[in-house]
């Protein structure tokens, strides 16, 4: 097993990728995480014909379908057309969606998918987008902008890579639309000590809202236990687990056919047994198929016990 890490620039992650698999001719990459798009090194996998197994990524390649990478979800693009589904269809009325997006890849891309599908969904909808390069920008943006909550304007927030700072930002304002919408990276990861303000925000949550419910997620927290490895990031540890569960399967199943599509169609077919442990509501995968997970929930804080989320939405497949 060897561990491939990138520096700099997402421009030079090209070079650097060629030049480790030059070094390791390596059968397959497993899990992987990058803050930004996953384009360069998906299409370094698909160039080399290398299965990707589960990185962690908010911007998959847009060319994942069919491809060498496997994913846990489409990432912000699912988030982006879940909302447009869950606004186009919704009881609730909805005049007009104000969509602030920051112009990093974090906010255009979904703004730019919302956007499409809204419009496909319910062409009737009143839609502004009001693109923001700084917090700064965000706020002189929100302020000036004349909210009608009776008249069911709903706000939608894109923040970007610093997406702390956004929503710090956004609460910060003196505003009042019917309800704000943020993407699952904005829900906060410590939930003891949450700025009250953002109670009354709905966000889009692609994985399973209490993972600790699940019953395989026992077996994997003692897994972990036993090895002395503190549970600071679940979410991150379980994806991780899962990857690793998902490929040992496999690796069982093909014996000494060591062929790189074939373990990719092994994987398709163990991804339909029981070996989630609770990050997503299901994960499957069939022929071509390159998204384990599909769908998506509209979360908000329970009024009850403010530390927990609750669903507002049926699971939603776009």
């Amino acid at each position: 097993l060897h561990v491939w890490t990138l520096h700099g620039p997402a421009s030079t992650w090209n070079a650097q990728i060629e030049e480790l698999y030059r070094q390791t001719n390596a059968f397959a990459l497993i899990g992987g995480i990058v803050r930004g798009p996953w384009a360069s090194i998906g299409q370094f996998c698909d160039n080399h014909k290398i299965p990707c197994i589960l990185p962690i990524t908010d911007l998959p390649h847009s060319e994942a379908q069919g491809g060498y990478t496997i994913l846990f979800s489409e990432g912000l693009a699912l988030e982006a057309k879940a909302l447009a589904y869950y606004l186009a269809t919704t009881d609730t009325p909805v005049h007009r969606v104000f969509q602030f997006a920051s112009t990093e890849p974090f906010g255009e891309v979904p703004s730019t998918i919302f956007q499409q599908w809204l419009t496909q969904l319910k062409p009737e909808l009143i839609q502004r987008t009001l693109p923001f390069t700084q917090p700064s920008e965000l706020r002189s943006l929100i302020e000036t902008t004349d909210f009608n909550p009776e008249a069911g304007d709903v706000l939608v927030l894109w923040p970007g890579a610093e997406e702390t700072q956004a929503v710090q930002t956004l609460l910060e304002t003196q505003i009042d639309p019917a309800y704000i919408f943020l993407p699952s990276r904005a829900i906060p990861s410590d939930r003891t000590h949450v700025d009250p303000r953002i109670r009354k925000v709905r966000f889009v949550e692609p994985h399973e809202i209490s993972i600790t419910s699940h019953p395989r997620s026992f077996v994997v927290r003692a897994w972990m236990r036993s090895r002395k490895l503190d549970i600071d990031r679940p979410l991150l540890q379980f994806q991780t687990y899962y990857a690793l569960s998902l490929v040992d399967a496999a690796l069982a199943t093909i014996r000494e056919d060591y062929f790189r599509e074939y373990l990719i169609e092994r994987i398709e077919r163990e991804s339909e047994k029981d070996l989630n442990p609770g990050i997503y509501p299901r994960l499957s995968l069939g022929p071509t198929q390159r998204y384990a997970a599909k769908g998506a929930f509209l979360v908000t804080f329970d009024s009850k016990h403010p530390e927990l989320l609750i669903a507002v939405s049926e699971w939603i497949v776009p």
